[in-house]
């Protein structure tokens, strides 16, 4: 989950809500009064399989009022973007959560409004993986180099199999596949976070719902249970990583707890059953 309070988890859980929004771009703040409409995607799984790995890129679109010109002659592109999307507390205060930090790849200007559209750090994997490491290296120094290659600064933690030997450096591929199977090794799911860093997420507990009282559709099919899970087809041959997880694939349109992040796990709720499985993609829309 995001790192806020507990008072703006219990306030998206309410039916009403006052939702606020701004983002960051240009030096500037724009804020809901000049925001039309936005979306978010983000996603650890690249189609409906659950699979390990994940570096997919999360993608933010927004539709800006163009007031008095005063973008018109601004250059967005290649411009860092940071979005917020915020709730007013019961005291009055308002609570923001940083969404995501996006890199503008295209904006299309007119006389009343900007069309932007942005994706996150994990585009910039895109690149040949070139590597200066003194072979055997441990999987982390792998990493930690390919970051340093694409520019992506990663987040400071532990992860399973980081010290998995490398006997040799793996020739003709991209960072972001690499990125990939070296996530599978650590058992998670290669994603950036909402500061713009590399992180590998694994399956994080939360005591989020989604139920009759929260949800507009909601469609759940067969669930199944993954004690050890598998590598293969990977440049890195393992013994099968341990997960422990209930999975069910499901589809939902509901209110949104803006706390959730892809890779946590939610309970499904459709007074038939109760199911418990994890978030593998999501897509946030205003209008």
């Amino acid at each position: 989950m995001r790192n806020v309070s507990k008072a703006l988890i219990e306030a998206f859980s309410k039916n009403k809500r006052d939702l606020r929004f701004k983002i960051e771009v240009l030096d500037s703040i724009i804020g809901d009064d000049n925001i039309i409409d936005f979306s978010i995607e983000d996603a650890i799984v690249m189609d409906d399989d659950f699979s390990l790995g994940g570096a997919v890129a999360g993608r933010f679109k927004v539709n800006i009022k163009n007031v008095g010109l005063k973008y018109t002659t601004e250059d967005f592109k290649n411009k860092k973007i940071k979005v917020f999307i915020g709730i007013i507390l019961p005291g009055g205060a308002v609570e923001y959560a940083l969404i995501g930090t996006y890199n503008v790849e295209d904006a299309n200007l007119n006389d009343k409004n900007i069309e932007i559209d942005a994706m996150d750090n994990m585009v910039r994997f895109e690149k040949e993986y070139i590597s200066t490491l003194q072979y055997p290296c441990i999987a982390k120094d792998m990493l930690q180099e390919i970051c340093s290659i694409c520019g992506v600064g990663l987040v400071s933690k532990t992860y399973l199999n980081e010290n998995y030997i490398i006997n040799e450096p793996v020739l003709e591929d991209s960072c972001r596949e690499i990125l990939h199977d070296l996530a599978m090794l650590f058992g998670g799911f290669a994603k950036i976070n909402s500061e713009g860093l590399l992180d590998i997420v694994t399956p994080q507990n939360t005591n989020l719902e989604i139920n009759k009282d929260n949800y507009i559709e909601l469609q759940i099919k067969e669930p199944f249970h993954i004690d050890n899970y598998s590598i293969t087809e990977t440049y890195f041959p393992s013994d099968a990583v341990p997960l422990n997880i209930n999975i069910c694939p499901f589809t939902a349109k509901w209110f949104g707890n803006i706390a959730l992040e892809v890779g946590d796990k939610i309970k499904l709720n459709d007074d038939v059953r109760v199911e418990e499985t994890i978030i593998t993609r999501q897509k946030i829309i205003f209008n």
